[in-house]
């Protein structure tokens, strides 16, 4: 994440936070912070994935259509003391072959895999593991994730550097 290309504020009249970022397709059309049950703070940034129209079915090549829409919500960077959450809106797709019927859910380009986080959080999480001056507990604590996901997400970046 490149620090000096983000904006986080505050649309006096509307209350809404806006942050921009270098998420790619991600399009915030909305945002607000509340209260977590632990006593933190958490931005949330609301969007849309932005797309093209069109899509097309990786098995057959007939056109596809707008099957159904679902809500996902992934953590992000923290911002200061408060954790920070993307929620966007991802299209189904179905083929309109009736012989195929396959269905797709529109890519999130910005999610990491395996994880319901962003790629820079990922990112940032290998950060802070590469220094060695924190445990995966106090990682867990800082970015407000579950020290599993920190576990994983450490032995994802030893196979990256080559320790077995």
């Amino acid at each position: 994440m490149n620090n000096s290309t983000q904006t986080l504020s505050i649309n006096q009249t509307s209350s809404t936070l806006y942050f921009k970022s270098d998420l790619k397709s991600f399009v915030q059309t909305d945002g607000g912070i509340v209260d977590r049950c632990d006593g933190r703070t958490e931005i949330v940034f609301k969007g849309i994935i932005s797309a093209s129209d069109v899509h097309i079915c990786p098995h057959c090549g007939c056109v596809m259509h707008r099957h159904a829409i679902s809500t996902q919500r992934i953590k992000h960077v923290p911002i200061g003391s408060s954790t920070s959450e993307i929620c966007f809106e991802r299209t189904r797709y179905k083929c309109s072959n009736h012989q195929c019927r396959r269905t797709l859910m529109q890519k999130a380009p910005f999610k990491a895999d395996n994880h319901m986080i962003t790629k820079e959080l990922e990112v940032y999480v290998m950060s802070l593991l590469a220094l060695g001056n924190y445990t995966l507990k106090e990682i867990s604590r800082i970015v407000g994730l579950n020290q599993h996901t920190i576990k994983s997400i450490d032995l994802k970046r030893l196979k990256l550097i080559g320790v077995k």
